[in-house]
């Protein structure tokens, strides 16, 4: 087993499934080079010993699927080898969003791309309850008060009980006359 104190700078395999190392000086612009699972990557003897106690790195050459056999133990549950072949399947809501995260996250070459209006409003309409009252308004005001959209939200905001102002406008959509009565008659 490899004691932390013996982990040294030098050239390091990542595990992990990413890992961002920032690039800026302290008290400047965040600036940072993504790195992803599999690449070789030159540590420092902090980041090295950081990596390597969190089972994140292994050294080159050792086989991939057996992760950083010679790291620290992982706590139950957890896992320092690489993913398997078969990969989890992610709830749509979880990939809507990871869209709108990876196209706001700035590229390591430090170029802007901003997510669209739509992928914004898509991943707001994927998961209504982790979003603002106003972004869930907006995002169906985009989407033109889409009535299926308002629907699915009205749905999951009535079962949760928790924001009746959004409940409010989002009957406004389904309802846009106001008068509460659908029919267009008289109520008696």
């Amino acid at each position: 087993m490899t004691d932390l104190n013996d982990i040294k700078a030098g050239e390091y395999v990542l595990v992990a499934l990413r890992w961002d190392e920032i690039t800026s000086e302290p008290g400047r612009p965040l600036d940072f080079t993504r790195h992803r699972q599999g690449d070789t990557v030159t540590l420092n003897v902090g980041d090295a010993k950081r990596l390597w106690a969190a089972g994140a790195i292994r050294k080159p050459g050792e086989k991939s699927d057996q992760g950083p056999s010679t790291g620290p133990s992982v706590a139950p549950g957890r896992s320092t080898t690489e993913p398997s072949s078969t990969p989890k399947q992610t709830p749509a809501k979880k990939v809507a969003a990871q869209k709108v995260a990876d196209r706001a996250t700035p590229p390591a070459d430090g170029s802007t791309q901003e997510p669209t209006a739509d992928e914004k409003a898509d991943a707001v309409l994927a998961d209504p309850s982790s979003s603002s009252v106003k972004d869930v308004l907006a995002a169906l005001e985009h989407r033109g008060n889409d009535a299926d959209a308002a629907a699915k939200v009205l749905e999951l905001e009535q079962a949760g009980q928790k924001r009746p102002m959004l409940v409010k406008g989002l009957e406004k959509i389904l309802n846009p006359s106001g008068d509460g009565d659908q029919g267009g008659g008289d109520a008696s």
